[in-house]
């Protein structure tokens, strides 16, 4: 069963929110190599949610996460932490939508484009949103399998 793409963008307009940044849908976005950052749900349902973002755009929350002045962006695992929260965040709200139980993986942060991928042949349902906010474009991804 995939989340309705509304749920989607309330819960990713919520975990933003939490960072003091409001999100809204725009139509698919051509994103730069950046990084992508993968939780896997395991149970009665099986899916992955994934969240690609520009370097930039990590760097900055983790600014603001780490009380880190604008002019001198974190870097490294401070940047992967943040984009690994992200989709930890986004993918425990999904998780309570989905028929349980389940499980939640530990994120996995991937530098460029999305690698990892489970055989096309078990996707059951897939849906993949853009989002702006003031940092800039990001993709937010939930992959069902059967």
């Amino acid at each position: 069963m995939l989340p309705a793409d509304d749920d989607i963008c309330d819960i990713t307009r919520e975990v933003f929110a939490s960072f003091g940044y409001s999100t809204s849908p725009v139509p698919r976005v051509d994103l730069p190599v950046g990084l992508t950052s993968y939780v896997h749900i395991a149970g009665a349902s099986t899916a992955t949610v994934s969240v690609q973002m520009p370097f930039e755009l990590a760097g900055r929350l983790a600014a603001n996460m780490f009380e880190t002045p604008s002019s001198s962006l974190p870097e490294g695992e401070d940047v992967r932490d943040i984009a690994g929260e992200i989709a930890n965040m986004i993918g425990g709200n999904l998780k309570a939508l989905l028929p349980g139980p389940s499980r939640l993986s530990i994120p996995v942060i991937e530098h460029g484009r999305e690698r990892i991928e489970r055989s096309a042949e078990n996707k059951t349902a897939e849906t993949a949103i853009a989002f702006e906010c003031e940092l800039g474009q990001f993709v937010v991804k939930v992959t069902v399998h059967g």
